[in-house]
């Protein structure tokens, strides 16, 4: 995948001293701001600017930086002529306004040239193999392999926080083959405390032979099935394999789209455009996906939003009428538009429910992007629970007040007694009636390593029972019904410890 980023070689013509200042501004009003903090020589011969060094190393410590609103700043490439070097907006819509040196000396002095760079990387799958090779040349028997893993930005690597590997790979039959993806999905963390937000890998991989930047790959807590074939990739804006959604009405619908895939998103109701926004890009590795939502406040119902605000919620029958009155989030079609200029019709159902209490099951999906499943009909909660007895001797003996020593059991007494008890609670969850298109997604549901309930206005964590599905379709069955056990993923008696 290429994207075409803003980017500004910056020359120093002059070395600053301390207190002189290089201030970036870029066309979305943001501002970085770097203070020299020392007095840097002129440099000698093929030595480079010391001026440019601390400048770069500050952009990636962040020390000596202020920044107004939000940019991301980075350098890339080699340096030139000793005094420059390219730097490069992380946002793609956003370009730069001025790039001008200053400060309390007013020594400082840059040149400043703008233009554009296209940065390619590989959106992998971590959960199958992504395997690299490398062709035999010559007569080398063998191959160095290097690989630096973390998750913090795409394009950088920090030794701090992320894992080096490096390592001599024998060629077979001509080809050496290295599996990135378990590095890679070491560094992806499966958590969600209701905030839709997913972290991913960043891999910079190169063999020995190859002249050169590292290739870029980014690692998605996802898989491809078998009939997807060999390293499965993601190169499209949609993160989901369905193009209709069915959700509770009053709660707000979230699709998950690739950031660097995607142009914009536009949401419609009745025809009438209700939302537009065109998508940028990141370099942080928790934003290359982008959770495009009409939700409110980040909270999912009426409900939430009251008490957001410091009401009181009263449930009574006028609230409930109220609530079925007003929709607060009418949307009923979505657009989204590729790079590639090609466009995804998502149409979204507003399902109501008022007999039963509806829950939402949250999971990671086959493109490791967060989805959203509800089960709208009835429920039955349940507890296991599970005990360590022993059998204990009831029998004593005592003495009287004449010192008769007399030996019995009382009939209340455990002969059996419990020395560990603890239970895990299940529920059963009827999902009502789905479109036949909604047996991919329940296929994974049930593939998913990890999935979260909302449940009492928490998210918590429950692991699939159901170990087995028959898909239905509407010619044999009708109406499609499914029904699915989950186990709360966590003693109802607190252990944790």
């Amino acid at each position: 995948m290429i994207v075409t980023y803003n980017k500004v070689l910056i020359d120093i013509t002059t070395e600053f001293s301390t207190g002189d200042t290089i201030v970036v501004t870029d066309s979305g009003g943001n501002t970085l701001t770097w203070t020299s903090p020392a007095d840097y020589p002129t440099p000698t011969g093929t030595e480079t600017s010391q001026s440019l060094l601390s400048f770069i190393s500050s952009l990636s410590s962040g020390n000596n930086i202020s920044i107004s609103g939000k940019m991301q700043l980075r350098d890339y490439g080699a340096t030139v002529n000793f005094t420059g070097k390219n730097f490069l907006l992380g946002d793609r819509l956003i370009s730069f306004s001025s790039v001008v040196a200053g400060g309390s000396n007013s020594s400082g002095a840059i040149t400043a040239t703008t233009g554009t760079v296209n940065r390619g990387f590989t959106n992998i799958l971590s959960r199958s193999p992504y395997v690299i090779q490398n062709n035999q040349s010559a007569s080398e028997e063998s191959v160095g392999f290097e690989l630096d893993v973390d998750n913090n930005e795409i394009f950088t690597f920090d030794p701090a926080t992320g894992f080096s590997f490096d390592s001599t790979i024998t060629y077979v039959k001509g080809v050496a083959l290295s599996d990135i993806s378990p590095f890679s999905r070491d560094f992806i963390p499966s958590n969600f405390n209701g905030v839709y937000s997913t972290k991913n890998s960043a891999t910079q991989a190169k063999y020995a032979t190859l002249i050169g930047d590292p290739q870029i790959y980014i690692g998605f807590d996802g898989y491809g099935y078998f009939e997807d074939g060999f390293n499965p990739e993601i190169t499209k804006a949609l993160m989901q394999s369905n193009t209709n959604i069915s959700k509770l009405d009053d709660s707000p619908v979230r699709v998950p789209v690739l950031r660097a895939a995607t142009e914009s998103v536009q949401f419609s109701y009745q025809g009438e455009m209700t939302y537009s926004t065109q998508v940028g890009t990141s370099l942080s590795c928790d934003e290359q996906i982008l959770y495009v939502s009409d939700v409110v406040s980040g909270f999912d119902s009426f409900m939430q939003r009251v008490l957001l605000d410091g009401g009181v919620f009263e449930n009574n029958s006028c609230i409930e009428n109220f609530e079925d009155a007003n929709t607060i989030y009418p949307v009923d079609t979505i657009y989204i538009t590729g790079t590639d200029g090609t466009v995804d019709l998502i149409t979204v159902t507003n399902v109501e429910e008022c007999k039963y209490e509806p829950y939402k099951i949250t999971f990671v999906n086959k493109f490791g992007a967060l989805q959203d499943i509800w089960f709208y009909k009835r429920s039955n909660l349940s507890t296991e629970v599970e005990n360590e007895q022993y059998r204990a001797s009831v029998v004593s003996s005592s003495l009287d007040s004449y010192g008769v020593l007399t030996t019995g059991y009382s009939t209340s007494s455990h002969q059996y007694k419990n020395i560990y008890s603890s239970g895990k609670e299940s529920l059963e969850l009827n999902s009502g009636f789905y479109p036949e298109s909604y047996n991919e997604i329940f296929k994974q549901l049930m593939l998913s390593e990890v999935t979260w309930i909302n449940y009492d206005n928490k998210t918590l964590p429950v692991n699939i029972k159901t170990s087995s599905i028959k898909y239905k379709t509407q010619l044999d069955d009708k109406l499609i019904n499914y029904n699915i056990e989950v186990d709360f993923a966590f003693d109802k008696i607190n252990l944790a410890n």
